[in-house]
């Protein structure tokens, strides 16, 4: 008689059914995600609001190790998707932006789940908190990766500049990532009660509810005109005593990858400056990385006609404007004709001439500099190629 040995449980319907939900708020968190960081300067940054709520729900209903494992599904995702413009640099930047979303998003369920196994009521606010904690250790230190952190969802938003002027990032995620909590407590109240519900689930949601209400209330930061022109308010001819009147121009540049789109950029960065003469500030700045290739370096070696050709235009350029410029440029020690190191940094142009600078110190690794482990010539030479 031969014996059949099951070596694992069959899943019964409950378990199906669980599993089912488990992986349809897996879905869930991963669109939300998503969605908070598709396009900030739309509605859609209020699923920012809602991103922790599926969390809660998933880490509540799973052991902690299956908790972790949806975790690192859910980081890898979403962070791919989320920073692939990394791959720009490198493609190897998406693979270690997948890392560091799998291991914090792991962490971040895998703490939820244990805490929601002690029953306390306090659970949810207690791994809103811990998310947080997770975003700040994900900016932190060598591998320092903030991209995706709740906050950065709220960078088209003013009562997001509000709150981060008081606190921080780190304040701003809080308070998105309790107004999730609130939302918990409010559908948790709501299918548990079976009578006199609206009232309570709407007492436990006023926090997000009012968050929200505030950031739509508070409006959108304001943005360029549309023709790339200046957008302010007429600051008069006559300056006060002892105030420093300063230019700051930020043109609309989403891609800058080509020498082509260096000069479209230029001449929109030019553009502006010309305009910004006629409102007498003592100091014109530019962006960060408003120049691209390393415009002293590029015009002493001209390794490549393209960018020397370019760089001698914002040279002459330079030269000719009136007022001191502060632009965000890549710096090269003017001995260094191998390009050997370089640096994210503010160039202070007086008379066409660089009087200044100061260099980035805290640079993110894989888009502003390679770890000296990764640093070979194979690797950083065809991206110095491709960028300039």
């Amino acid at each position: 008689m031969v014996q059949t040995v099951r070596l694992a449980p069959k899943l019964n319907k409950n378990n199906r059914k669980n599993l089912f939900k488990q992986l349809f708020l897996l879905f869930s968190i991963i669109l939300i995600q998503i969605l908070s960081f598709f396009k900030t300067d739309s509605f859609l940054f209020v699923f920012a609001f809602l991103s922790l709520l599926p969390v809660l729900f998933l880490v509540k209903n799973s052991k902690p190790v299956r908790a972790a494992i949806f975790g690192l599904i859910a980081g890898a995702i979403s962070l791919s998707i989320n920073a692939s413009w990394l791959g720009s640099y490198h493609p190897i930047g998406i693979v270690i932006g997948m890392l560091l979303g799998a291991f914090w998003f792991g962490f971040a369920f895998l703490l939820s789940s244990i805490i929601f196994k002690t029953g306390s009521k306090y659970a949810a606010m207690a791994s809103a908190f811990v998310w947080v904690l997770c975003e700040w250790g994900r900016s932190y230190g060598f591998v320092a990766f903030p991209y995706e952190a709740l906050a950065y969802s709220q960078s088209e938003r003013k009562l997001a500049y509000s709150i981060a002027a008081f606190g921080g990032t780190n304040l701003l995620g809080l308070l998105i990532a309790l107004s999730g909590a609130s939302l918990f407590y409010a559908l948790n109240f709501y299918f548990k009660k079976p009578v006199n519900k609206i009232r309570g689930t709407l007492f436990r949601a006023a926090f997000a509810l009012l968050l929200i209400a505030m950031a739509i209330f508070y409006g959108k930061m304001p943005r360029g005109n549309s023709d790339g022109s200046i957008l302010l308010v007429n600051p008069g001819d006559e300056q006060r005593p002892g105030y420093f009147r300063v230019a700051l121009l930020q043109p609309c540049i989403k891609k800058q990858k080509t020498v082509e789109a260096y000069n479209n950029a230029f001449d929109k960065l030019s553009a502006l400056s010309i305009e910004a003469v006629k409102y007498k500030p003592k100091l014109v700045v530019w962006h960060e990385t408003a120049i691209v290739p390393p415009i002293e370096w590029h015009f002493r070696y001209r390794p490549n006609r393209e960018v020397y050709e370019l760089t001698a235009r914002i040279k002459s350029f330079l030269d000719e404007y009136p007022i001191p410029i502060l632009t965000g440029n890549a710096y090269v020690p003017p001995e260094d004709d191998r390009r050997q190191k370089e640096y994210n940094s503010a160039i202070l142009y007086k008379n066409g001439k660089p009087e200044q600078h100061y260099s980035k110190i805290k640079l993110v690794p894989f888009s502003e500099y390679l770890p000296s482990f990764l640093n070979f010539d194979f690797i950083s030479r065809p991206i110095i190629a491709h960028l300039g």
